[in-house]
């Protein structure tokens, strides 16, 4: 009588492993993992990104924004020429708690957002507390730039369906209380220069105490951003 044959023995460290790997193909299906990418208008600029669902859950996106522009404002009784120079990067994580539409991100930003501004001297303006005609005053310029060059990013979004949808997304920055130096040229020599940078120091430092007074709208920095999204 032949006796039966006993069944190979499985380690039970490779049955865990075998399950694991298993689990994990099932996780990034083709029908769940997809590529991305997102055209967007925000207030970082006119944005570009791709996206990768490793999930149904679970996404990565990279990216970049960029827009430069010129308005006018006031500053501290001040009319300005303001130039905002927006250019920013992002690596970001999604995560999607029900699969698809809502979808929380955290993530980081390489912050490189400036800004300079120009006074319009083509009257009597105060600097400090001195008023200085036109004609004493050849520039004064403003340059401001963020404390952080990498931001960390917190927010969330909504995302419809379809091949091409439509793609909502908000959040924060906490890009750090911005820096500002004030400088200008006169045609002044001597003790009436010497005034004069210290006229321009003062005009700084009430800036700089503007911007510390509003650091709430200032040192987080508010993303809003609307486009569309292409999956493939």
């Amino acid at each position: 009588m032949s006796k039966p044959r006993s069944c190979p023995s499985v380690a039970p460290h490779a049955s865990i492993s075998t399950l694991a790997l298993g689990a994990m193909l099932l996780m990034a299906t083709p029908a769940q993992a997809q590529f991305s990418v997102g055209i967007r208008g925000s207030t970082l600029g006119i944005g570009v990104d791709a996206g990768y669902r490793l999930t149904s859950r679970v996404g990565l996106r990279v990216g970049g924004n960029a827009v430069s522009f010129t308005r006018d404002e006031e500053i501290e009784g001040i009319e300005y020429e303001l130039k905002p120079d927006l250019k920013s990067f992002s690596g970001l994580v999604d995560f999607y708690p029900f699969g698809k539409v809502l979808h929380f991100t955290g993530g980081m930003l390489v912050n490189k957002n400036k800004a300079s501004a120009v006074a319009t001297t083509n009257g009597s303006i105060e600097i400090g507390s001195r008023i200085y005609s036109s004609s004493e005053i050849q520039e004064l310029r403003g340059d401001l730039e963020w404390s952080k060059s990498s931001a960390p990013y917190l927010g969330f979004g909504l995302n419809s369906g379809g091949m091409v949808g439509i793609a909502f997304e908000a959040g924060i920055a906490f890009s750090g209380t911005p820096t500002v130096m004030l400088s200008g040229t006169s045609s002044f020599t001597g003790a009436q220069l010497t005034e004069f940078n210290q006229a321009i120091a003062d005009e700084e430092t009430e800036i700089r105490a503007w911007i510390d007074d509003n650091e709430r709208f200032t040192k987080y920095y508010p993303v809003v951003a609307l486009g569309i999204r292409i999956r493939f």
